[in-house]
């Protein structure tokens, strides 16, 4: 009788302590409860809670978590996360998601999303319309909303100066040379601002080249523009001969205060009256776009 009591009570201890370890184990859509840094990390999740078994509505709100705050995505792809929405909004499971709890915090995602796609459209009347829809159900999306309506506010203001063509920029000799010099019988000039320091700068300078070869023929110069001063540039070519111009902004830093060039890698694109036409980081999908205008091109879109 002993015997059989204690194995009836280890059973029972072993028992509440499968049953304490399962509990503990985190439940599918935990796995997706923070947003990811990186497309790589994003996939990995993805991948684990999905063989976790993780609802598609859990997935999904990982995918748009990401997507809302890395705009470097598509217009097609935003799109893409919408329509999934909308595919799933008649069913959807809220006790599924961490973010996406009731049918409100789902409306005002679309409206962001919808915000987004007009937004990388250069759609301006349904951006507007789309972002006041989104922080009205949902004010807290305003710290994914606010950032791209400055963006778009800037951009506006953007459109609407002009460089003066006797702004100046130095070659690597010192010498000087305005706007309206280097614009001389050109199309624009793509100026792409960057420093020693700056590691992202650096690794886009092969791509620089690619876009100089091109874009040369078609009428467009393509300058980098370093920030610091004349002998950084003039050494740190020596051991990167790359072939595009080579110029410094002068001391007073004119450009960077006139038009808020405050992070690089950054671009400009000027037309030839001194229109600012582009004002962006150099992978800005809309680079392409503005260069489609200009009535020149780059093979295969960039990629």
């Amino acid at each position: 009788m002993l015997v059989t009591i204690k194995h009836a009570c280890l059973a029972a201890i072993a028992l509440m302590a499968c049953q304490l370890i399962h509990a503990a184990e985190p439940k599918p859509k935990d796995l997706l409860a923070e947003p990811f840094k990186s497309r790589p990390e994003l996939e990995a999740g993805l991948q684990a809670a999905q063989e976790a078994g993780a609802a598609p509505e859990t997935l999904l709100e990982a995918k748009i978590l990401y997507a809302l705050f890395h705009d470097r995505e598509e217009a097609a792809q935003f799109e893409a996360l919408y329509a999934e929405t909308m595919q799933l909004q008649p069913q959807w499971l809220y006790s599924q998601c961490h973010l996406i709890e009731d049918a409100r915090m789902l409306e005002a995602i679309q409206a962001a999303l919808q915000a987004k796609i007009a937004r990388l459209q250069d759609d301006g009347p349904a951006f507007e319309q789309h972002a006041q829809r989104a922080l009205w159900l949902e004010p807290e999306l305003s710290l994914v909303l606010n950032p791209w309506v400055k963006d778009y506010q800037q951009e506006q203001d953007w459109q609407t100066q002009h460089a003066p063509l006797d702004m100046v920029l130095l070659g690597l000799d010192g010498q000087e040379h305005t706007l309206g010099e280097l614009l001389e019988g050109r199309k624009a000039l793509l100026l792409d601002f960057w420093a020693t320091w700056c590691g992202p700068c650096i690794r886009g300078m092969p791509k620089l080249e690619e876009r100089a070869r091109e874009l040369e023929p078609q009428g467009v110069y393509v300058a980098s523009v370093n920030t610091e001063n004349t002998a950084k540039a003039s050494a740190f070519r020596r051991d990167h001969p790359y072939e595009f111009h080579w110029l410094v902004q002068p001391k007073d830093r004119n450009f960077s205060r006139r038009f808020d060039i405050d992070f690089i890698p950054r671009v400009l694109i000027i037309a030839p009256d001194g229109q600012v036409l582009f004002n962006e980081h150099p992978n800005d999908p809309r680079l392409l776009k503005v260069l489609a205008e200009l009535g020149v091109s780059l093979e295969g879109g960039d990629q």
